[in-house]
């Protein structure tokens, strides 16, 4: 028996004359050989999207098929661990000649840095593509520091009209923790700016009375932190500047913890990943300053990620000739 209608249709088939062929010649489904499909342009799209998403799904991220957005801007999705509404997961996705991802888990610091295999391009194909990839990426850059600048001067604006931080709210009580100059409050929520080498604000962090915690859209975090008790960026500076010894950790509830009770410049990092960013940025200022990085010791996660950042971070100064030791929390 021929091949029927139907599955003439399923095989891809369109010309009723190749059909009404192949019922004439008593065609079997079995032999009859559909025709070579052309890979439409969203299909290869999606296979450049594929390998992107399974790195995400990798580090625990939630990911609704293969179509996540690639545009060269930063996107957050949520992960298994994350809270009710919570978003993490961090990465931005190239497509400039060829597809690069990386994605960063906000929670753990576990980021990914990978670029899809392809076909191998001519030298004179690569130098072509790094020719034109060259100024978007140097655009973007710029553009994004812009970005950055407004977002400042709008924080600070903001911040000038609230307390320096002497108010305590839920939070601090649910964690145990004094109110401390430079955290300012709002509405119940509690305020921690952040700020760089040079003692500038770029960013502020959102913390609820439930823990939870969000920052300033577009805002830069490369390199922020916040240090414990300073009313502002020159009293942060001065602070660093008159502590023998600068304690970094993540979170603004153990760097007040620590400050405390060690009577030192005790510097919130806001995540993980920030710690080596940071410590960089003040040794370059403060060369002969001790650094004592340390990590949050959750021992119930598999390979103890906070911790293992934070003697990442130390093995990278070493590396560079600068001194810094990691500890646990």
């Amino acid at each position: 028996m021929g091949l029927n209608f139907l599955d003439f249709l399923r095989s891809g088939h369109t010309d009723i004359a190749v059909f009404a062929h192949s019922r004439q010649n008593k065609i079997s489904q079995s032999e009859f050989t559909p025709p070579k499909r052309r890979g439409s342009v969203e299909d290869k799209a999606a296979e450049r999207r594929r390998p992107v998403a399974a790195v995400l799904r990798s580090i625990g991220g939630i990911v609704k098929g293969d179509r996540q957005i690639m545009n060269n801007e930063p996107w957050r999705i949520s992960t298994h661990d994350d809270n009710p509404g919570g978003h993490t997961t961090f990465y931005v996705a190239h497509e400039e000649g060829a597809t690069i991802g990386y994605p960063e888990s906000n929670r753990t610091g576990e980021g990914v840095r990978r670029k899809t295999p392809g076909t191998h391009l001519s030298k004179e194909a690569t130098t072509g593509l790094l020719g034109e990839a060259a100024p978007k990426r140097y655009a973007r850059r710029q553009a994004e520091q812009e970005l950055y600048e407004t977002t400042a001067r709008q924080l600070a604006d903001y911040l000038r009209g609230l307390t320096s931080g002497t108010e305590t709210t839920a939070y601090h009580r649910a964690k145990w923790i004094e109110a401390t100059h430079g955290a300012a409050m709002r509405n119940g929520d509690l305020l921690v700016p952040g700020y760089d080498s040079e003692g500038r604000l770029w960013r502020v962090q959102y913390i609820k009375k439930d823990g939870t915690m969000r920052f300033a859209k577009e805002s830069r975090k490369h390199g922020c932190f916040h240090v414990v008790g300073a009313a502002n960026g020159a009293a942060a500076l001065q602070k660093i500047a008159m502590s023998p010894v600068v304690v970094i950790a993540e979170t603004y509830t153990m760097a007040a913890t620590i400050s405390k009770n060690a009577k030192v410049a005790a510097i919130a990092a806001f995540y993980s990943g920030n710690f080596f960013p940071v410590a960089t940025s003040l040794h370059e200022r403060w060369p002969d300053k001790a650094i004592i990085i340390v990590g949050d010791d959750n021992h119930r996660l598999k390979n103890n990620p906070k911790c293992a950042k934070a003697a990442e971070a130390a093995k990278g100064m070493e590396n560079t000739k600068k001194k810094a030791w990691a500890d646990r929390f």
